[in-house]
């Protein structure tokens, strides 16, 4: 694109973990009343920072800082750890297009908040010393990390509520992409809850399960909250965000216009949409269907139904009655000899649009 950073074709997944900054929870400051999650969130990211001290766990150099808004009292976890690069080696481990960042842990939460669950612990975005950072609560009554508990053989009382928590983190884990799963990053209190903690090298992009033989059951409340997990209910309870992402999803829905003005809705003034989708063209056709169906085998059959494919003139005024102008377009072709994707005027089959919203 001319005007827009270079945008991945492929569907954007997700991962908890980092294992960069695991908590050593005997030394959080007292807390003298009971906050909701919104006096939670404004008291991270509003109380003083009475004083800090480096985390003594982890590789991101993180802070444990004890705040007070005069009343309340409490310790948070403060990274602002934020590294990319094309290349990441860590002993016989190498990564692409490494990212480590805070932003991870605040968007970890967010999602998990999303779907239900109230085992990550709230973290926020907030200025610390001249710094972007991410704020996260400190838990309280903590005792011991996955791996205390295994190497000293600690048996849960109920193993079977144990299982289902293990459950809930593999399929957050898939959900968002979790690359580092660390023990560390593990914790149980002391109503035997586990905690997932530390995000920073969560949201790698990928399209493809990491551990598929792990997921053997979901629990019911975990994949309920996926199932509500729609534009129309994230639209409904007023999020928004300064971009929001519907990649290979718009060639899937039964009312295209009506999808694009209910993600449109979740973008902030001065926001991006990013949508990636398929051409209703011969070409794609024969590609996307017969090529990728039928020959290949790379998706089931029956995936993709060629009729329900959006035209770029069709995508641009479904953006426009939902308030947004487009910005850019590109074409998105496969190279075979590669097995990658490049940037292209070619839109016959697969491209991306940028559109934005200035009111």
């Amino acid at each position: 694109m001319k005007g827009v950073s270079r945008w991945s074709p492929l569907l954007l997944a997700a991962a908890l973990a980092c294992g960069s900054a695991a908590y050593a929870q005997d030394a959080a400051a007292p807390t003298s009343a009971t906050l909701g999650p919104d006096q939670m969130r404004v008291f991270l990211a509003k109380a003083e920072i009475v004083k800090t001290r480096r985390n003594s766990v982890g590789v991101t150099e993180s802070l444990v800082a004890t705040l007070s808004d005069g009343r309340v009292t409490h310790d948070a976890q403060i990274q602002t750890v934020d590294v990319a690069r094309p290349l990441f080696e860590a002993g016989a481990k190498t990564e692409i297009n490494f990212r480590d960042s805070y932003k991870y842990n605040i968007a970890a939460y967010e999602v998990a908040r999303l779907v239900g669950m109230d085992n990550v612990p709230m973290s926020v975005e907030r200025r610390v010393s001249g710094a972007t950072a991410a704020v996260t609560w400190w838990l309280d009554d903590v005792l011991f990390n996955e791996r205390g508990r295994t190497s000293k053989k600690i048996r849960s009382p109920n193993p079977v509520r144990l299982g289902q928590q293990v459950q809930v983190m593999r399929v957050f884990d898939e959900l968002i992409q979790n690359v580092d799963r660390t023990q560390e990053n593990l914790l149980w209190d002391k109503s035997w809850k586990l905690w997932l903690i530390d995000h920073t090298r969560a949201f790698r992009l990928g399209h493809e399960l990491k551990k598929l033989s792990d997921l053997d059951q979901c629990e019911r409340g975990l994949f309920e909250g996926l199932r509500r997990l729609t534009a129309e209910a994230l639209a409904d309870t007023g999020e928004r965000f300064d971009v929001v992402l519907a990649l290979e999803v718009v060639e899937h829905v039964a009312d295209v216009t009506l999808f694009m003005r209910r993600c449109a809705e979740m973008v902030k003034p001065g926001g991006l949409m990013i949508v990636a989708t398929l051409n209703r063209t011969l070409k794609s056709f024969a590609l996307a269907i017969v090529g990728a169906e039928y020959v290949l085998r790379w998706l089931p059959v029956g995936t993709h139904r060629w009729e329900k494919f959006v035209t770029p003139d069709e995508l641009e005024a479904a953006l426009a009655a939902g308030g947004l102008a487009l910005i850019d377009e590109t074409g998105l072709v496969y190279n075979p000899f590669t097995d990658g994707w490049r940037h292209s005027d070619d839109t016959d089959v697969n491209y991306m649009v940028a559109a934005g919203k200035t009111d």
